[in-house]
């Protein structure tokens, strides 16, 4: 036996009743309006204004229609971008950064060297910045969590490439200022040139790694056709190291020369 309470025009007082395993939703405007008038005019003392306002018809308790906004992408920058890497222990610290890559509208890709203080406070301290002020008006701060996603870096050992999953971007930007230039990297040198180019074509690699591991996983039979490509293509023993159920792939490698594998 379980208490409810009912409301009338002496006050609230308990009742005891049998609740069973059904419960329904009853609307009072629709059992109202469905009653007969006289004995709403006669028990309730409705005005006529009242009673022509009650409704038939269910009326449901519906989800607003109002859409969360969509999160704004990251800007555009130019290549030859230099930024600033922020991240923190007891302390915050800065750091240049050559030329991060934009790889999605909320995921930037950047390189650090091995040895760098930074590459071990973000592995300690995930949450990081990373501050563009760059030509066209760019002006804006990334932030969000860090992560490695390749150590050593295939086309430069010395790297490690870290992926930066942004949460939340700062819009440095103002109504009376301008940012006509940032801090570049000088291409009138053939060697920055170069080093440039390599730098990003690495971040590139990394980037299509990335996207092929992400496919991989939602469809574990795919294998990045470039990637395999690009091993069997080079000279000598190779060693490949793919997740494979051979219990239902075993004619994958029939066609590869035993030679490549060690």
């Amino acid at each position: 036996m379980d208490k409810q309470t009912t409301i009338n025009s002496n006050g609230a007082r308990p009742i005891r009743g049998n609740l069973g395993a059904h419960f329904a939703c009853i609307s009072l405007n629709q059992w109202m309006a469905l009653t007969p008038p006289e004995l709403l005019r006669a028990h309730l003392n409705l005005d006529e204004q009242t009673l022509a306002a009650l409704r038939r018809d269910k009326s449901f308790v519906v989800a607003s229609q109002q859409r969360y906004p969509k999160r704004k992408p990251l800007p555009e920058w130019p290549e030859k971008t230099i930024a600033v890497l922020s991240t923190q222990n007891e302390e915050v610290h800065a750091i240049p950064i050559t030329a991060p890559l934009r790889i999605g509208d909320r995921q930037i890709l950047l390189r650090l060297k091995r040895c760098r203080e930074s590459l071990a406070r973000l592995r300690e301290h995930p949450k990081v910045a990373l501050t563009i002020f760059a030509k066209g008006n760019v002006a804006f701060t990334a932030r969000g969590a860090a992560r490695v996603v390749q150590e050593p870096m295939l086309g430069a050992p010395m790297f490690a490439a870290i992926a930066i999953d942004v949460e939340n971007i700062d819009d440095h930007r103002q109504r009376d200022l301008l940012v006509d230039s940032g801090v570049s990297l000088d291409w009138a040198n053939e060697r920055t040139r170069r080093f440039l180019q390599e730098h990003l074509s690495a971040l590139r690699e990394v980037a299509a790694s990335e996207k092929s591991g992400h496919d991989a996983q939602s469809n574990p039979e795919a294998i990045h056709a470039t990637t395999l490509k690009k091993t069997f293509d080079t000279p000598g023993p190779v060693l490949v190291g793919v997740h494979v159920d051979y219990r239902d792939d075993g004619r994958l490698f029939e066609d590869i020369h035993e030679g490549s594998i060690l």
